[in-house]
């Protein structure tokens, strides 16, 4: 299954690597990426890695000369990325020991096809494995949660693949992580159609939640209903156990539940995190009263930022918070 296994993206080119990892993260691959030769071998040496995706010409020559060394050492499937399209080229990196050669520009669904055929006749092969991390490299503390995904993703892959990875690359770079650097805060996971941040005040992170939702909804306004790109984010504040590249927890996952709840475009909060907004904060919550939600016994109390005229008119009015909506006869 894909999702036990990790692709390792060696390119010089960062807006290429980070479409790739984004693109396939959401086929539920691992990713791990390098941007040249002294990077990858780091990698290699630190974790477990299935297949290498290797550009074939980047600064300091053409990497078809590490095949030895990779072969020798780690014994990993690799297949070559490249714009060269000559048969003899193509020809030529496969006699070095490639396992597949793929030309740029190629379809991401033929990648992944060529991806999972590689794995399929490597099976057996070895796999560089990553000694395992002592209890020192974990921590716990308090912090605000941040989870985030596309409404619709899969519906808007399958309408079309290419314009989705680039709007979503186009909102990663434009809006997403300015938003959480300007904030203070951290992207920990991607999760292929979306990302956790964590953040060290709730304002903060519900401040980012904010001006993530405005941006991402200005930028929608010329395009079509059905190719909107539109996130729901949910946010909880508790303690959280994080490693060197991971959190983990019950208030990550009530942060992910949250998110669940929440409308295209919306954000919903727990009760830690609207305990800890002050009067002056300037948001306007709406108390969603208690939801039930997958794999959590008790109820979780929720509530929902409102945003643009909504928030606006509450605050006209002298109120910083909207009672739970009535419940249907």
């Amino acid at each position: 299954m894909p999702g036990s296994r990790t692709i390792l993206i060696v390119d010089d080119e960062p807006e290429i690597r980070v479409m790739l990892a984004e693109y396939l993260a959401s086929r539920g691959f691992g990713v791990a990426t390098a941007a040249d030769a002294a990077s990858m071998f780091r990698v290699l040496e630190q974790r477990p890695i299935d297949l290498i995706l290797l550009d074939r010409t980047m600064p300091g020559g053409d990497t078809i000369r590490q095949m030895p060394v990779l072969r020798s050492r780690f014994g990993v499937p690799i297949i070559l990325v490249t714009a060269l399209l000559a048969d003899g080229e193509r020809i030529k990196g496969l006699e070095s020991g490639a396992d597949d050669y793929i030309c740029k520009p190629f379809n991401p669904r033929e990648l992944v096809a060529r991806i999972e055929s590689v794995l399929r006749r490597a099976e057996g092969r070895g796999r560089a494995r990553q000694p395992p991390r002592g209890p020192l490299a974990v921590k716990r503390r308090m912090a605000a949660v941040l989870c985030a995904d596309v409404a619709g993703y899969v519906r808007l892959m399958n309408a079309d693949e290419n314009a989705t990875v680039r709007a979503w690359w186009s909102c990663r770079q434009g809006v997403i992580d300015p938003a959480v650097a300007a904030h203070g805060g951290r992207i920990v996971k991607l999760t292929g159609d979306g990302f956790f941040a964590e953040f060290d005040t709730a304002e903060r992170a519900v401040a980012c939640a904010v001006s993530i939702q405005e941006q991402v909804a200005r930028r929608n306004r010329p395009v079509d209903l059905a190719r909107q790109m539109r996130f729901r984010i949910g946010i909880n504040q508790s303690p959280i156990v994080a490693d060197h590249e991971d959190i983990y927890g019950d208030g990550v996952n009530v942060a992910a539940r949250l998110e669940a709840l929440a409308e295209p475009g919306g954000i919903w909060v727990s009760r830690s995190i609207r305990d800890e907004l002050d009067d002056d904060s300037g948001f306007v919550l709406e108390d969603m009263g208690a939801q039930y939600v997958k794999n959590i016994d008790a109820p979780i109390p929720a509530y929902r930022v409102l945003l643009g005229e909504a928030a606006g008119k509450t605050l006209e009015s002298g109120q910083r918070e909207l009672s739970a909506p009535a419940a249907c006869a």
